[in-house]
C-alpha cells in the first residue's frame, strides 16, 4: 500500500514539475534567439 501511495505521489511530482522545466527552458532559448536576432 505505502509503495503505491510513495510511486503516484513521485509521478504526480514529475507529471507536474518536468513540464514547467521544459516550458521554462523552452522559454529561455526562445528569449535568447529574440534577443540575439534583435541585437
Amino acid at each position: 500500500m505505502g509503495f503505491s501511495y510513495a510511486t503516484m505521489d513521485v509521478a504526480r511530482f514529475i507529471y507536474v514539475l518536468i513540464p514547467q522545466i521544459v516550458c521554462f527552458n523552452l522559454r529561455s532559448k526562445l528569449a535568447k534567439l529574440l534577443f540575439s536576432d534583435r541585437h
